[in-house]
C-alpha cells in the first residue's frame, strides 16, 4: 500500500501468519535484493519496509522482530543485475556474515555486494536503513569498492560516526519531503562513504598485494571438484573475507575466477 508521495510501505501485517515468509521474501526481492527468510517463531514473525528512490540510489528502512535472512547462490542466480548496499543499524544488534563476520551495533555501517552470499541473524527487534547503490554510481566514489565490502565501519571511528549518523537520518519520509535535489543528497552519501573508506587504505593495500597469489592458487587448483574460497583462504593462511576482498578489489569474484580457469583448462586439455 502506498504511504505518501514516492514512498511505498509494505508489512507482514497485511497477510495471514501462514503467508508471512513467502510474502516477506517477495517484498525483500522487490525492495532490496532476492533473499530467503526464516524464523523459529512463525506466528510471532513480523516485519515492515518503507522505501523510496533517491536519484540513482534507493533508500529502504526495514523494521521488525527476530528472524534470519540469507542470500544464497540460488538467490544470486535470480538477480538481474549487481548492486551494492550500505546498511546502518538504527536499533537493536544483529550478526552479519558477508566476506567476514560482524556484530552490528547501533550506528555501525557495512557495505554489501550483491554478487556474494550473505547471512543475517537478528535475535530481537531491529531497525535498519539500507541504501542501494548502483555499480556505476559507487565507482565514481570508490574506484575499488571491494576493499570495503564486508568490513564493519564502526560508529566510534572518525568518519564512521559521521557516515552512520547521516545514514540513520536518511529515512524514506525524510528523503521524500526533502527540498534538496536528490542528486545533492546522493552526493553527500558518496562523499562521506569515500572519507570513511580512506581509513581502510592500508589494509586494502595488503589485500591488493595478495590478489595475484589468490588468483594463482585458484588457477592452480581449479581441477579440484570441491575447491572453495574457504579452502583457498586456509592454504594462504588468511581469513575467507580477505580472499573475497582481494578479488573484489580487482573487480571479480571467486566463482568467476574459478569458472574462467576451468574453461581455459578444458580448452587446453
Amino acid at each position: 500500500m502506498g504511504c505518501i508521495n514516492a514512498i511505498e510501505c509494505l508489512s507482514t501485517d497485511d497477510v495471514p501468519p501462514a503467508q508471512r515468509f513467502d510474502y516477506w521474501t517477495a517484498v525483500l526481492s522487490k525492495a532490496l535484493i532476492p533473499m530467503t527468510v526464516s524464523s523459529d517463531d512463525v506466528e510471532a514473525f513480523r516485519a515492515r519496509v518503507t522505501h523510496t528512490p533517491l536519484g540513482a540510489l534507493h533508500v529502504s528502512r526495514t523494521e521488525g522482530g527476530a528472524h534470519e535472512s540469507a542470500r544464497t547462490r540460488a538467490d544470486i542466480r535470480r538477480a538481474t543485475d549487481r548492486c551494492y548496499h550500505l546498511l546502518v543499524s538504527r536499533g537493536g544488534q544483529w550478526r552479519f556474515t558477508h566476506c567476514g563476520r560482524n556484530l552490528m551495533l547501533h550506528g555501525d555501517v557495512v557495505l554489501n555486494d550483491s554478487a556474494f552470499e550473505h547471512h543475517i541473524q537478528i535475535d530481537g527487534d531491529y531497525d535498519i536503513i539500507n541504501v542501494r547503490l548502483p555499480v556505476a554510481w559507487i565507482k565514481t566514489w570508490l574506484p575499488k569498492p571491494g576493499q570495503l565490502v564486508g568490513r564493519r565501519i564502526a560508529s566510534g571511528s572518525r568518519w564512521g560516526q559521521v557516515l552512520g549518523s547521516a545514514l540513520m537520518h536518511l529515512q524514506p519520509d525524510f528523503v521524500a519531503r526533502q527540498p534538496l535535489p536528490p542528486a545533492v543528497l546522493a552526493d553527500h552519501v558518496g562523499a562521506l562513504l569515500a572519507l570513511a573508506a580512506g581509513s581502510y587504505d592500508e589494509v586494502a593495500g595488503t589485500e591488493r598485494r595478495l590478489a595475484p597469489a589468490v588468483h594463482r592458487l585458484i588457477v592452480d587448483r581449479c581441477a579440484e571438484p570441491g575447491l572453495t574460497a574457504a579452502g583457498v583462504a586456509e592454504a594462504l593462511g588468511v581469513e575467507i573475507g580477505v580472499v573475497h576482498r582481494a578479488l573484489g578489489i580487482g573487480g571479480t569474484t571467486f566463482a568467476r575466477v574459478l569458472a574462467a580457469a576451468r574453461r581455459e583448462r578444458a580448452v587446453s586439455s
